[in-house]
């Protein structure tokens, strides 16, 4: 029976089984008819449609011809699966400002059934194009100001992408700039013959409150000029394209001469001649290029071309001429700082250009606080010879003269009247005085004391002028990257107004961006004024004018280590064992080296002869040898009398004054004692704990530059899905900031690194920051004593003897 029921299931089992099989034969078809499908749609799809586009330039200046080449690149990225451009040699156009070859020119383009869509690029192709009545093909003009625009109406077949030459934008930044009263702007004649246009200026100028004169520029500097005065404080260069460089040139020399700035609303002018300031070019061609992109593909998809976008403002940010800036007297305003790019940035004339070592000496000799303490130890030097002094004979001259009357002489009882002349000379020699030999060598030891005091404060000022060198560094390190992280924020931006008005997202993205730039704006004007503060104080340290400009030369992790230990040293000592002898042995060196002790012992040796000095006052006397001669003369007799005299003199009582003075330099001498214990474990500190940040922040070079890679890697990766629009905003702020703080990180690791080291020469007291071969070779060969008198490991001493002595010694 039981075999019977053995076999009923195994035949259940069977049955499930063969369902299952058929299940996934049905599946894996199901599949394959699927990808034959795929594969069909994907060999039958039709290729991108091909668009000929006919474009007519009034002159291709190096704008147009960006503008054209990122319309050409942004339209491929974005609709390259849909669309393939043909833009054909014939249908490019120079018209170089000749109105009829333009005007014949886009009407042969309209006629020409090859082409589907017309571009007009300039002023006189796209005001001829609004102009006219009738037009059967799209076209899309672009450089027509705003003003032009009003009171006209557009084909509907023409979509205007206009812009404003002159803006309200362009006064607040001007202003921003250089502050002024009275302004003259130069535009293109067309432009003001325009009524439109002229009352639109004219508007503006009556919501400022400054004296504004508009003239038309043409080719005669002389007609020019004749509108600048002493009283004009700026001179604006609208869109000038139209005109010959001499014209320009003889303007520009003509403002300089004057010392007048000069400013272009355009960057079309080379900015590194006479121009103070210009507007950048480079986001806003990249933004008619994608706005005429967007525009192309919203007609080529069925919408009216005259319904579409036009608004393209200019981009409100210059480049500064720091050269031309300099030369007259003018400061940039910090928003300005922030918000603009600058050229000729390296000064030429900075003649100061500062390596750590530099400022180190340079500190060493001029600084005011080691300039003083040097003037208190030559004081201190003098007193050792007004000490020595008393052992010297001293010798006085006197002179006297006495009127006597009515006296009685004593020995004859007679009376007698005169005067009496005394003379002559009276010195002394001390022959013995403890006191004074206390004394002589009490000066020699607070002179000593002074000295390492000095040494002391050098080698504090040494390192606070290495530190304070690095900290420039790192600060201006910090500068460049707050404004990259700006700029990159910026550019982020400037994608997400096109994504906006593509349709490919929201407004929120351009919310936040801005919410980011005005954040990025914040912390670059904390950083520039953190490196600013920290140049002045570098400048205060060396003793220069606060403000006085230099450059500090770059400094590398191989040059940089060139004066301390060698890298494979510092590797070497990674093992924690070796580590800790390696700290009990700069302990001793430090300990050895530093002056502060030094001084200390002075110090206690000061109070010990000051202890037995008052001890031999109870029983030793001061010995003095004096002698006189002199000459008295009266009535015409002269006597002339000598005297010699050795005396000794020991104060028996003195109402316990002594034994007081005694018992309190045996209480200082004990807190001396206890000071340089204390001052003895704070050095043993200070040495271990440099140490120990050194060998965490050398490795953390590494470390951060792993970082680093990885998260530009990141920034990269995040940054084309959010392109593709699988990825969120959020993540792409989130992988912006991190690449950004990962590369301060990485920047400050090496910094950090050497600032650490300097710390632990000033625990070792040793600030030569360039160390001979020699030199370090022997700290090295101390290190290997110290390890054999410690008694360590054979085979660790053999391994430091083969790889730092002999190994260095064969190099």
């Amino acid at each position: 029976m039981k075999r019977i029921i053995l076999i009923l299931n195994h035949n259940k089992y069977n049955i499930r089984n063969k369902k299952l099989l058929f299940t996934k034969k049905l599946i894996i078809i199901f599949l394959f008819f699927i990808s034959i499908i795929l594969c069909c749609g994907s060999v039958f799809a039709q290729p991108p449609r091909d668009i000929r586009i006919g474009v007519v330039f009034d002159k291709i200046s190096p704008f147009n011809r960006e503008t054209y080449e990122h319309f050409k690149k942004e339209f491929k990225e974005l609709y390259a699966e849909e669309y393939n451009l043909v833009i054909d040699r014939h249908a490019l156009t120079d018209g170089k400002w000749d109105k009829s070859v333009i005007h014949s020119r886009i009407d042969e383009l309209l006629e020409d059934d090859n082409i589907d869509i017309l571009l007009t690029a300039g002023y006189y192709a796209s005001t001829y194009i609004i102009n006219k009545k009738k037009i059967d093909k799209p076209v899309i003009a672009m450089d027509i100001p705003e003003a032009i625009l009003r009171n006209r109406k557009i084909p509907e077949n023409v979509n205007t992408v206009k812009y404003e030459v002159f803006a309200q934008e362009d006064i607040e930044n001007i202003r921003e700039i250089t502050p002024f009263r009275q302004m003259v702007y130069l535009a293109n004649d067309h432009y003001l013959k325009d009524p439109g246009y002229k009352q639109l200026i004219m508007n503006k100028i009556s919501k400022i409150r400054a004296y504004i004169t508009i003239m038309p520029l043409v080719n005669n500097c002389t007609n020019v000029m004749s509108c600048v005065n002493r009283n004009t404080d700026l001179l604006v260069l609208g869109n000038i394209n139209n005109i010959d460089k001499p014209t320009l040139n003889c303007i520009l020399k003509c403002a300089t001469m004057n010392q007048i700035p000069v400013v272009a609303l355009f960057n079309e002018l080379k900015t590194d001649r006479q121009l103070l300031a210009s507007a950048t070019e480079e986001d806003l061609d990249i933004k008619y290029g994608r706005l005429v992109a967007i525009n192309l593909h919203s007609i080529l998809s069925g919408h009216k071309p005259s319904k579409l976008l036009t608004e393209t403002d200019k981009k409100d940010e210059f480049i500064l001429n720091l050269r031309v800036a300099r030369n007259l007297k003018y400061t940039p305003a910090w928003k300005f700082l922030i918000e603009s790019d600058f050229i000729n940035v390296e000064d030429k004339a900075i003649k100061r250009i500062l390596t750590m070592q530099d400022v180190v000496n340079a500190v060493l000799i001029a600084n005011l606080e080691v300039l003083s303490r040097r003037f208190f130890v030559a004081a201190s030097e003098k007193n050792i010879g007004k000490a020595f002094s008393a052992f010297l004979p001293r010798v006085d001259v006197f002179a006297r003269a006495v009127r006597t009357q009515g006296d009685r002489n004593p020995s004859n009882f007679t009376l007698f009247q005169g005067t009496t002349v005394s003379k002559g000379i009276f010195a002394r020699q001390l022959i013995f005085s403890d006191e004074r030999i206390g004394e002589y060598l009490i000066e020699k030891y607070k002179y000593s004391a002074d000295v390492f005091d000095l040494k002391a404060l050098e080698l504090d000022i040494a390192a606070l002028a290495a530190t304070a060198y690095l900290n420039v560094l790192r600060y201006e390190n910090d500068l460049q990257i707050s404004v990259e992280t700006l700029k990159l924020s910026k550019r982020n931006l400037e994608f997400a107004i096109s994504r906006e008005q593509a349709g490919a997202s929201d407004a929120s993205d351009v919310y936040r961006w801005k919410s980011n730039i005005a954040k990025r704006k914040g912390k670059a004007l904390i950083a520039n004024s953190t490196y600013k503060s920290a140049k002045v104080e570098l400048n205060r340290i060396m003793d220069r004018p606060l403000e006085e400009r230099f450059r500090l030369r770059k400094l590398e992790l191989k040059t940089a280590l060139k004066g301390h230990l060698s890298e494979d040293v510092i590797k070497y000592f990674s093992n924690p064992w070796i580590l800790d002898l390696f700290r009990d042995f700069l302990v001793e060196k430090a300990l050895e080296n530093a002056p502060e002790l030094k001084k200390f012992d002075k110090k206690i040796k000061v109070k010990i002869r000051e202890l037995k000095t008052l001890k031999r006052e109870f029983y030793l006397p001061i010995v003095n040898f004096r002698t006189v001669f002199s000459t008295e003369s009266t009535k015409g007799e002269s006597v002339n009398f000598y005297r010699l005299q050795l005396d000794g003199d020991i104060s028996v009582l003195d109402g316990g004054d002594k034994v007081f003075s005694i018992q309190k330099a045996d209480r200082e001498l004990e807190d001396l004692k206890y000071q340089k214990k204390n001052t003895a474990l704070k050095i043993a500190q200070r040495t271990r704990n440099a140490v120990f940040r050194i060998m965490a922040s050398y490795p953390n070079i590494e470390f951060t530059r792993e970082a680093f890679e990885s998260a530009k890697e990141n920034l990269e990766l995040v940054s084309d899905a959010y392109l593709n629009g699988t990825r969120h905003i959020i993540e792409l702020i989130d992988a912006q900031n991190n690449f950004f703080i990962s590369k301060e990180r990485s920047e400050n690791a090496f910094y950090n690194f050497l600032i650490d080291v300097i710390e632990l020469k000033r625990a070792l007291s040793d600030m030569s920051l360039q160390a001979s071969c020699n030199k370090k070779q022997r700290f090295v060969q101390e290190f290997y004593c110290y390890l054999k008198e410690k008694k360590v490991n054979k085979k660790i001493v053999d391994n430091f003897e083969y790889y730092f002595i002999k190994k260095h010694s064969q190099k």
